[in-house]
Parts: structure tokens; sequence; C-alpha cells
């Protein structure tokens, strides 16, 4: 067989060009319809993706738990003391603080409601509270003895007095820690005296809530002596408002 040469390859493929020419014009027409649309409808789905979440619903006791967390609202209400052991860390455009943390709670569980059920003004009776945070927080460690009536912050040789831990800790160290709120996010649970947005994770855990201007991960749960229930070991607080940061890694829990 004899070599084509290298004008006849050139016009053959000329030829094939010029013949096919408007089937590769209507398919490359298709391939761009087909990403624009793929560039319009991708952000869309991903924002309704991330503006989800389920809207937390008062229950008929008047509290914003919804039936996701029914089960575990049972179960911390028969829990009477806890003992938490861990690290912690706090966050803010003026300060900074990292250590350990021991949380020691006796008292009940339980959300009183108020006003035919329409407000709640308390959230735990708490008999007796103790929040200990050790580390280079400026005065060395930090020490937060509160009860209903009221609340003690002990920094090195310092003592203050006043009506609850949240104000105290605010108005003497700057620090904005969220305490009543996080007696129910310890648990993997919202707050019921405030309205927010939840998504669960693929076993059916709270892993994201924003309630209350926070905006809070569980990042990671771990099975405690709570019965049969994974608690988080790893929850991120963020304050939609001073941008306040609050990251607090439980190593050991234990419920009574």
């Amino acid at each position: 067989m004899s070599k084509l040469s290298r004008e006849t390859v050139v016009g053959m493929i000329i030829q094939f060009k010029q013949a096919n020419h408007r089937q590769w014009r209507y398919l490359y027409v298709l391939i761009c319809a087909l990403a624009l649309s793929a560039c319009q409808v991708l952000p869309e789905q991903q924002s309704e993706q991330k503006a989800g979440g389920k809207v937390l619903q008062k229950n008929a006791k008047g509290q914003f738990f919804g039936s996701d967390f029914e089960k575990i609202e049972e179960l911390r209400g028969q829990v009477s003391a806890w003992q938490l052991t861990g690290s912690f860390s706090y966050i803010d455009p003026q300060d900074t603080g990292a250590g350990r943390i021991k949380w020691d709670f006796q008292g009940a569980l339980q959300a009183a409601s108020t006003d035919n059920n329409e407000n709640l003004e308390s959230v735990d009776r708490v008999e007796n509270e103790k929040v200990r945070l050790i580390g280079p927080i400026g005065t060395g460690s930090l020490e937060l003895i509160s009860s209903d009536s009221s609340a003690i912050l002990i920094a090195g040789r310092e003592r203050y007095v006043g009506a609850d831990v949240e104000s105290l800790l605010l108005k003497t160290v700057g620090w904005r820690l969220p305490v009543d709120e996080l007696r129910f996010w310890l648990f993997g649970m919202p707050s019921p005296t405030n309205e927010g947005r939840y998504w669960l994770n693929e076993q059916g855990l709270l892993q994201s809530l924003k309630q209350s201007d926070w905006e809070i991960q569980f990042d990671r749960y771990q099975l405690n002596s709570f019965p049969n229930q994974p608690l988080p070991q790893k929850i991120t607080a963020v304050h939609r408002g001073n941008q306040a940061k609050i990251k607090l890694v439980i190593k050991q829990f234990k419920t009574q």
C-alpha cells in the first residue's frame, strides 16, 4: 500500500471537519448550556443546605426542645449531680485564656415555666455549683461558686460577689461565658429557654446549634457514665456579637 502524502491527509481532515462541523457546534452549545446550568443550581442548593436545619419548637411544657431531644431530656431530668474535667480555651478581641476546667454541680436539672408556659424564667435549681478554671489566665486560676441566690468569683486573693455567675464573670474578668446554656449543651441538647435552629448528624445527635446569639459546634461524642447516651466530647461556641470563642474538650464526665 502506498503512503499517503501530507497534502492528502490534511485535505481529508479538512473535509471531515467540514462534514461534522454542525454536529460539533451543537455538542459544544449543549456542553456550555449544561455548565452554565450547573453554575447556577449548585450554589443555590448549597445555600439552601447551609440555611436549613430544624427550628426549635415549644413542647407541651413551653420549652424549646422538640421531639429530637425527648430521650435526652428525660435522662437529664434524672441527674442530681455531675463532675466534669477537661480543658478549655477562651478568645475574644480583647483577651485570651486557656487551661484546665473542673466543674461540679449539685441540684435539679429541670426548667421551670411561668406565665402559663409562655416564658421560662429559671433553667435549673442550683443547690451548689463550682466551676474552677486553672491555667495561664492572668490570675493563675478562677473559681466560680454559685447557687440559686448568689454567685462568688475567686481570682487569686480577690473575692467578688454577684447575683449570678454569668454577669459576675463578665463584670470582673470581661469574659462572656453562657453557664446556664452550657449546662444543657454539655448533654448534647439546646437550652429550653430560647428559640434557635439546629442540625443533627447521621447518628441523630446534635451537630450544630444556633441559639442565644451563639453558634455552637459539637464535634465529637463519647460514652460516659450517662446511661446508653453518648455525650459531647468537644464543644466550640462562637458569639455572633463580640466574636468570643469558647472551646471545651471534655476528658471525663460523671453523672449521678
